[in-house]
């Protein structure tokens, strides 16, 4: 599957990272996360993250309805992603076969790798300040900034931990998002350094034929230990959805055709 990257896409890709504190051992609980972009003052994305004692459900919600425009589904057992379009009413379903399979075809994509070699095999100078609570993850081309606090709740820690692990591997199957490497390499070090996430900041330096385009990019999370009615009504209409839902494969949940139509037009 060839890589047409969006670059407009390029800080959600990056940076969506939920965060949590304390020490309560919680099965359920919901995180806000909100997305900027550049100076922009106002969000421009805003995700839900629902954990219950068996899934993960990911709502990106739409600015003007009720139906959100993505639902992404983890589930801890089986380890499998259901993805749902409910615009379209479909549905993917990708399995850890599948996602190692985008894996080894994103590596032996050299096209992709020249032009963008430091996103497939990352090296950072990684500091955490303990004082301030920063880690800074900085490269040449690539910079991250995530400010979080220690937390002793281990059971919820492993659980967000695979999560956003997964997430990173996900990109791979949108040829849209870039390589997930540099990402686990920020969750690895905010793992080795035991902290929750509360904002993420991002700059990638894009490289050009004449010249190199800067963006920036910053993400910031807030976490309530329960859930509440609305949030268990949104679970159960997700698992409506997956039983409803017609089931499509890669190219047409992604619209890849329409995606190569666009990059065509561009070029």
């Amino acid at each position: 599957m060839k890589q047409i990257v969006n670059f407009r896409l390029i800080p959600l890709a990056i940076v969506t990272l939920a965060a949590f504190g304390g020490n309560v051992v919680a099965q359920e609980f919901r995180i806000e996360t909100d997305i900027y972009v550049d100076q922009n003052q106002k969000p421009v994305s805003e995700n839900l993250t629902l954990f219950n004692s068996d899934a993960v459900f990911d709502f990106q919600l739409a600015k003007k309805s009720e139906t959100p425009v993505e639902v992404i589904i983890y589930n801890f057992s089986n380890k499998k992603f259901v993805l749902l379009d409910p615009s379209r009413k479909v549905k993917y379903e990708v399995d850890q076969e599948k996602l190692e399979h985008f894996v080894k075809s994103m590596r032996n994509d050299t096209a992709f790798r020249k032009r963008m070699p430091f996103l497939f095999e990352p090296e950072f100078q990684k500091t955490y300040d303990s004082k301030s609570g920063w880690l800074s993850l900085k490269s040449e081309p690539l910079q991250y900034r995530c400010r979080g606090e220690k937390s002793s709740n281990e059971k919820a820690m492993s659980r967000y931990f695979e999560f956003i692990d997964q997430c990173a591997l996900l990109n791979v199957t949108d040829p849209k998002k870039l390589p997930p490497f540099a990402r686990l390499e920020l969750n690895k070090a905010i793992k080795e350094n035991s902290l929750m996430p509360k904002t993420v900041e991002m700059q990638l330096t894009i490289p050009g034929s004449t010249s190199s385009r800067k963006i920036q990019a910053k993400s910031k999370h807030f976490v309530i230990w329960k859930l509440s009615k609305t949030d268990n009504s949104r679970i159960e209409n997700a698992k409506q959805m997956i039983q409803q839902f017609r089931s499509v494969g890669i190219e047409e949940y992604r619209q890849l055709n329409r995606v190569r139509t666009a990059q065509k037009n561009q070029d």
